[in-house]
């Protein structure tokens, strides 16, 4: 098993904090608490990766701004750029460049934006596309999102041993296991603020 390349947590931290000795299970938690959180928070990337860029494929009307779903690393693009691609008729047509000052971003731990100076993007259909690439993702992930990864870690490992998890009982005396495999309340409380937009 290979430990995801974008993780929520390290895996020296998850043995100590979930008390592993096998390195199998602990990236099985890791790398299952890493897709949980993408997923719920709608995020390409949790951590950054100054190897491989974030491409984002984006539709959608005509709008000077666009959504990212990572945090984007170099704002002032000295050595990193963001750049827009677009595409029509699966041809590409134009490029707008951060490092040339053709588009704005304003990124935090919350949300990333990406703002076309004295314009809008153009409307996009099924054969039309935007293509942001991007460097991204958090430095460090926030106090808040780790300590969410650990409740939740806890919750799964305890769902595993059948330790918690909903059973109903029907009319003839059988147990059937719901699937209590998502995200608890309290994680998606705490998760929610992080959550990208779309």
């Amino acid at each position: 098993m290979i430990l995801t390349t974008d993780p929520i947590i390290g895996e020296q931290e998850a043995q100590r904090i979930f008390d592993f000795t096998g390195d199998e299970q602990v990236i099985h938690l890791i790398n299952s608490l890493s897709a949980k959180a993408r997923a719920f928070m709608q995020r390409d990337r949790l951590t950054q990766s100054l190897t491989t860029t974030i491409v984002e494929k984006l539709r959608g009307p005509s709008m000077p701004m666009l959504f990212l779903h990572a945090p984007v690393y170099d704002t002032d693009f000295s050595t990193y750029d963001l750049t827009v691609k677009v595409y029509s008729s699966a041809v590409l047509s134009d490029t707008y460049s951060a490092n040339d000052s053709e588009v704005v971003v304003t990124t935090n731990d919350y949300s990333s934006r990406v703002d076309l100076v004295g314009g809008c993007f153009p409307e996009t259909d099924g054969a039309s596309w935007l293509e942001v690439e991007y460097y991204g993702g958090w430095s460090v992930v926030p106090g808040d999102v780790y300590a969410g990864a650990i409740m939740q870690g806890r919750v799964d490992l305890k769902r595993l041993n059948g330790e918690v998890g909903l059973v109903d009982h029907s009319h003839k005396g059988n147990s059937v296991e719901a699937d209590q495999a998502g995200v608890i309340q309290e994680v998606a409380d705490v998760w929610r603020k992080y959550r990208m937009l779309v």
